[in-house]
């Protein structure tokens, strides 16, 4: 079963409101994750911090350094041109998008009809914004059925509103999105994503209103490759649906880990997280029991985001296991703390929320074992929502939670069968 498929049943049987992480991983991770830790003995674990051969540049400076100004970089962003130079297509939105002021947080998807009468492949992509304190962040996505456009069509207001599409995706293997701070880079050819003929191409702004009007109107740029990719990449995701974070709580912390199937080479990593964060971190320990750093950020923050490629791909064998943690300070002494006092904070989306994902672009040696890794991400992924839900019943008996839970369970046993099955198919073919 193609993994295309295989995310589309799974969200058929799941009935879930995915909303980022469900976008992030071709529209099934849901956002119903809890995990539960114990120590595990993660001091003392030696981290680079700095170029190597075959490591990763934790400086981010890949192709050119843009770094982020001091102060509020909501206020110091410059005004530029485009920075990869003049596009082969821009693209803008129908109309631009009135915000009125205050209220909560706004979730709105802007449809660019039929980008291109034929298929091309997108080496880089560039968000050009006027006014950043609006946007907390913009992700795009690919819809093939026109069904976004006839939303989009449907509502008075240019765009449409929601978290979640069930028609529109990422790119196979590859997360488009914009946050403050982020460099701009051209993916290597061998690496380009599609963009088929005749696609929409659906840009969802994530708006936070301040206390005056304001207006989006965002430029997108497209830079194409010459030839299609030659290498077809996977999206790992790590991290946890966070227990509300207690007021004045200084250190909260998650972890998440995940043990390789396969051997990989990773591209690259992104690490994402609001507010309140205070590090991240993610590593990996061989089966030999060495171990390579793959991200530490010791002072985050949420406007200097970046996806970090590796100079070369870092080699990771079958059996290695991934780790990553997230520290968070919610007291007074976090000097990013957006709330004077300090307030409980939840997980969500929102910006007044929290988040911990953790992504890592992997290549497989053939498409084989990148379905393989693809279904072991899904099943990983399951096992952490059935962790949360058991959690939940707990807390607050219901008959819904129960429900979600067989449901859940059911899930589980169906995505172990199909992996179970391809794995024999394989095993056959050889």
């Amino acid at each position: 079963m193609p993994i295309s498929a295989f995310f589309f049943m799974i969200r058929l049987m799941a009935g879930v409101n995915l909303f980022l992480l469900a976008a992030k991983a071709r529209n099934f991770l849901s956002t119903s994750l809890f995990l539960s830790w114990t120590s595990l003995g993660f001091s003392d674990i030696p981290m680079t911090t700095g170029p190597y051969t075959g490591g990763i540049n934790d400086d981010a400076t890949v192709e050119g350094t843009h770094g982020v100004l001091s102060g509020d970089p909501r206020d110091s962003f410059p005004k530029r041109d485009w920075e990869l130079g003049n596009p082969d297509l821009i693209l803008k939105l129908a109309k631009p998008y009135s915000i009125p002021k205050g209220g909560s947080d706004v979730f709105r998807n802007f449809v660019i009809p039929n980008v291109t009468p034929s298929d091309r492949y997108v080496s880089g992509l560039e968000f050009k914004l006027d006014n950043h304190k609006l946007v907390h962040h913009a992700e795009f996505r690919i819809d093939e059925t026109e069904v976004s456009w006839q939303r989009d069509d449907a509502d008075p207001v240019t765009g449409y509103a929601g978290m979640s599409n069930d028609t529109a995706h990422h790119p196979d293997g590859h997360f488009i999105n914009w946050v403050p701070g982020k460099l701009v880079s051209h993916l290597p050819g061998e690496l380009a994503w599609r963009l088929p003929a005749g696609a929409d191409l659906v840009v969802q702004l994530h708006l936070m209103p301040t206390d005056s009007e304001g207006v989006v109107d965002p430029e997108i740029g497209l830079y194409f490759a010459d030839a299609p990719p030659e290498l077809k990449p996977r999206m790992l995701w790590l991290g946890s649906r966070l227990l509300p974070i207690r007021a004045g709580e200084a250190r909260f912390s998650v972890r998440d880990s995940f043990k390789l199937p396969i051997d990989v080479e990773v591209l690259s990593v992104l690490p994402h997280c609001h507010f309140i964060c205070k590090k991240v971190q993610g590593w990996a320990i061989l089966p030999d029991g060495s171990q390579l750093s793959l991200a530490k950020i010791e002072e985050w923050d949420f406007y200097s985001q970046q996806e970090t490629r590796f100079i070369q791909p870092l080699r990771l064998p079958r059996g290695t296991n991934i780790l990553v943690e997230f520290d968070y300070d919610n007291s007074t002494e976090n000097k990013r703390n957006p709330n004077s006092p300090p307030v409980d904070i939840k997980f969500g989306p929102l910006s007044s929320n929290e988040m911990a994902d953790f992504w890592i672009q992997v290549l497989a040696q053939n498409e084989d074992e990148g379905e393989r890794i693809s279904q072991s991400s899904a099943i990983h992924l399951q096992q952490k929502i059935i962790e949360h839900l058991e959690r939940q019943v707990e807390l607050m008996p219901d008959v819904k939670g129960y429900v979600e839970l067989a449901r859940s369970h059911r899930i589980l046993n169906e995505l172990n069968r199909i992996a179970r099955s391809e794995s024999k198919g394989i095993e056959q073919s050889r």
